[in-house]
C-alpha cells in the first residue's frame, strides 16, 4: 500500500505544478478498472465521467490549462509514474474544487514564523507544503539555506499560497490571545 507522500512524489507530469497541500486536498487515488489496466499507457491523462458510462465525444485530453482547473464533469485522471508500487493497479483522479477536502496536518505542531529558534524548521515545512516538488533537491539549492529558499519562494508564490501561509501564523496568534485572555481572568 502506498502513502500519500509516495503518491505525491510519483504523480504524473500533468500534476507537476501541484503542491502537497493541494494534492492532498484535490487528488484521490482510485483502483484502475480492468479495461484501464489493459488499454492505457502509464503516461496518459484520461477524462472519465464518474456518473455515466457512455463515451464522451470530446477529445479525452481536452481539459483546462491544468487538471486542477478543469470544470468538466468528467474528472481528469493521471497515471502514477512507473516507479510507484501501485502504478499498474491505481490511478489519480482530480476532485472538483467544490469536492476538495480540508487538509489537516497531523503530527507535531506547525512551527511559528515569529520564533527565531524554530524559523528554519518553519521555512522547511512551508516549502514542503506549498512549493511543488518531486525530490528534496527541488525545494532548495545545494548551497542554499531553508530560510533563503523560503524567502525566494514566498516573494514569488501566488497570493492564494501566501494567504494560507499567513493564516497559519494568524492561528498561532489567535491561540496566544486566547491564552492571554484566560490567564487574565484567573
Amino acid at each position: 500500500m502506498g502513502s500519500q507522500l509516495a503518491d505525491y512524489q510519483s504523480r504524473g507530469a500533468e500534476l507537476a505544478d501541484v503542491c502537497v497541500w493541494e494534492f492532498i486536498s484535490r487528488v484521490d487515488k482510485l483502483k484502475k478498472t480492468t479495461d484501464q489496466r489493459k488499454h492505457k499507457k502509464s503516461s496518459e491523462v484520461d477524462l472519465i465521467d464518474d456518473d455515466a458510462e457512455e463515451e464522451d465525444s470530446e477529445d479525452e485530453n481536452d481539459y483546462d490549462s491544468t487538471p486542477l482547473e478543469s470544470e468538466r464533469r468528467a474528472r481528469p485522471r493521471v497515471s502514477l509514474k512507473s516507479g510507484h508500487v501501485q502504478n499498474k493497479t491505481h490511478i489519480l483522479r482530480v476532485r472538483t474544487a467544490e469536492d476538495a477536502l480540508v487538509t489537516v496536518p497531523i503530527g507535531p505542531g506547525i512551527p511559528r514564523r515569529d520564533r527565531k529558534e524554530t524559523y528554519a524548521r518553519y521555512c522547511r515545512l512551508m516549502l514542503i507544503f506549498f512549493k511543488p516538488w518531486y525530490h528534496v533537491r527541488d525545494l532548495k539549492g545545494t548551497d542554499q539555506s531553508w530560510v533563503d529558499a523560503f524567502n525566494v519562494f514566498f516573494t514569488n508564490c501566488p497570493s492564494t499560497v501566501r494567504s494560507k501561509i499567513d493564516n497559519m501564523q494568524i492561528l498561532h496568534e489567535c491561540r496566544d490571545s486566547r491564552d492571554d485572555h484566560f490567564a487574565e481572568r484567573r
